[in-house]
């Protein structure tokens, strides 16, 4: 008990400020999109009428072309979720969390669009995706005080990895 009372509280590091927007926006937007997920799973059943493309359909044709976005949004916001409570806890793997989202985001977007036929837009998608992961990696993995916010995050987690292997570890006599 005398140990856990001389711990000195956790540090929080300098965060950098897009990453603090960010954090605050991935757990808004986790929120809206995991509940909009859930709101659409509970009302198709009690719908009356479907349409898919301005054409009335079959409530079993329609739950079949809407459970594939239903489920992509919901898995979105999860993804989300993730990341802002990896940024919130300042673990390093929001990093990576940050790329795959967006990799996601693309591979979405661009399956849509090629599943309706719309090969010009899915390119155009593909384009403005490939610069938003573009700029995402440079932001994440090459700019100074984003580099440094990292790598202190990742030293922390080493410090506190070895720490924990030496006080679990065996002392020989």
């Amino acid at each position: 008990m005398p140990e856990q009372a001389a711990a000195a509280p956790k540090r929080r590091y300098e965060m950098p400020f897009l990453l603090m927007v960010g954090m605050g926006l991935t757990a808004f937007f986790s929120s809206v999109w995991v509940l909009a997920s859930v709101l659409m799973i509970i009302m198709l059943p009690f719908g009356g009428t479907y349409t898919f493309n301005g054409q009335p359909v079959a409530k079993g044709d329609f739950l079949k072309v809407a459970a594939l976005p239903v489920l992509a949004v919901g898995a979105a916001g999860v993804l989300l979720a993730s990341i802002a409570y990896a940024l919130w806890a300042e673990r390093p793997i929001s990093r990576t969390l940050m790329m795959v989202f967006w990799a996601v985001i693309g591979l979405i977007s661009a399956i849509s669009l090629a599943w309706d036929g719309e090969v010009g837009a899915m390119l155009g998608v593909v384009a403005e995706i490939g610069v938003t992961t573009a700029v995402a990696y440079w932001y994440l993995y090459a700019k100074p005080n984003v580099k440094a916010y990292f790598a202190t995050l990742e030293a922390a987690v080493q410090r506190s990895v070895s720490e924990h292997s030496s006080a679990s570890a065996p002392s020989g006599a």
